[in-house]
């Protein structure tokens, strides 16, 4: 590598003037021992050195180190920033952090906990008083309010809302899941949403149209496979893989929906917990075939065979919507809410299905929605087992559901 000093020289900047020369001191002569007028002369032309103009050199050596630093911050900038970015839109899951659903008129937002700290009350009566509010402060930690947000007659042109525009949400699921669509729909109001339910036990959307935003169900009845027919009042297949191929695929065609679906939820639960039962009462053991009648029952505990069962089942469901739509699909499971009742032990069935769920979603890397975890201990139910259409939970579904679609966009769901 050429010497620092013979790279600048390349340089025109850098080159000295032609007419300056520093010649070597008399004193250096001297201590070669060389003197004399002739030999003088000649090692002056001999050793003449040129003069650099250190002036422009200094100013190079500016310039360049300038540029240098420039470049070097830029990078650094780059790469401060892509981080950051990447930081803040995969930050840590709200819905996963401990917090409190907030109740306010038309605003039910789920707030996780701030710092106590931070600011204390002015009094300790005021704790008692439920007009106080969340401060700014707590409500930045807060996800956006999508319900309130789908509901404001600007939502077409909300920056914060732009995502979702000609997205669309595959909801796998039962009547539950159908009534959350039937809630959004509810919310917006004819005007605004158009909803299309072909059959309690089928399939349907509910559309925003100033938005291109489609919410798609398909039902299916648990995760029985086909050939494991119980289920008699229903014609077609009960599998949910047939149900995917013969009936969710056609349906998004017929909508005009090419490609995977933007986002997909995938839940099963009171579908199989009956599932389990008529099983047994299909059966009709007897003699020493009758080991616990109680297995004829919906409403108890079940086994480590029948959860076993369902976590396999689950798993092939997700195989087989990876195979159709890629393993990069945005998927995520959603546990089952709990009874508005635990008579009989009926609630502990799903305690065991949602735990078990949650093993596996660990184990094939799909992530939980966490909706039931939020709404335990609701009253705002229309049966036993049906949560009301429009309820606060609609409220928090739909928030959670168009949170994650937004997080799935940027890769962030794991």
């Amino acid at each position: 590598m050429e010497p620092l000093a013979k790279l600048f020289d390349k340089w025109p900047i850098f080159r000295p003037k032609s007419s300056e020369y520093v010649p070597i001191a008399l004193t250096e002569l001297a201590a070669r021992g060389e003197d004399g007028e002739d030999g003088e002369e000649e090692i002056f032309e001999e050793t003449k050195v040129p003069r650099r103009d250190w002036t422009v050199l200094c100013r190079g050596r500016t310039l360049i180190g300038i540029i240098l630093a420039l470049g070097i911050m830029t990078i650094l900038s780059v790469v401060f920033l892509t981080r950051s970015r990447w930081q803040h839109q995969c930050a840590a899951d709200v819905y996963k952090q401990k917090g409190y659903i907030w109740r306010s008129g038309e605003d039910i937002r789920w707030v996780p906990y701030s710092d106590p700290t931070r600011l204390l009350p002015p009094s300790p009566i005021h704790i008692y008083n439920s007009t106080i509010l969340p401060t700014p402060y707590d409500l930045s930690f807060a996800p956006p309010s999508y319900t309130n947000l789908l509901s404001s007659p600007s939502r077409a042109t909300d920056p914060a809302l732009s995502f979702s525009q000609n997205k669309t949400i595959v909801v796998i699921g039962d009547s539950h899941s159908r009534r959350q669509l039937e809630g959004l729909c509810q919310r917006l109001g004819p005007e605004n949403a158009t909803l299309n339910i072909e059959g309690g036990h089928n399939k349907g959307y509910c559309y925003i149209p100033d938005l291109g935003l489609r919410f798609v169900l398909l039902f299916h009845f648990g995760i029985a496979r086909t050939e494991e027919t119980w289920y008699f009042n229903e014609d077609g297949s009960t599998g949910v893989e047939e149900r995917i191929e013969g009936t969710l695929v056609p349906y998004l065609e017929e909508l005009g929906i090419d490609g995977a679906p933007d986002f997909v939820l995938l839940q099963s639960g009171y579908w199989d917990v009956r599932f389990f039962a008529q099983l047994y009462q299909q059966l009709k053991p007897s003699g020493d075939e009758v080991k616990d009648l109680n297995l004829q029952k919906e409403a108890r505990p079940l086994t480590w065979a029948e959860l076993t069962y369902h976590r396999q089942r689950m798993s092939e469901v997700v195989d087989s919507l990876r195979s159709r739509w890629g393993k990069s699909l945005p998927l995520m499971l959603r546990t089952t809410q709990e009874h508005q009742n635990g008579r009989d032990m009926g609630n502990v069935g799903i305690y065991q299905l949602n735990e078990s769920l949650e093993a596996l979603a660990d184990l094939i890397k799909v992530p939980i929605m966490p909706w039931t975890n939020l709404i335990t201990g609701t009253i705002d139910y229309s049966d036993d087992q049906h949560l009301a259409i429009g309820s606060e939970a609609n409220a928090i579904w739909i928030d959670m559901v168009l949170y994650y679609l937004a997080r799935s966009l940027h890769g962030c769901l794991l």
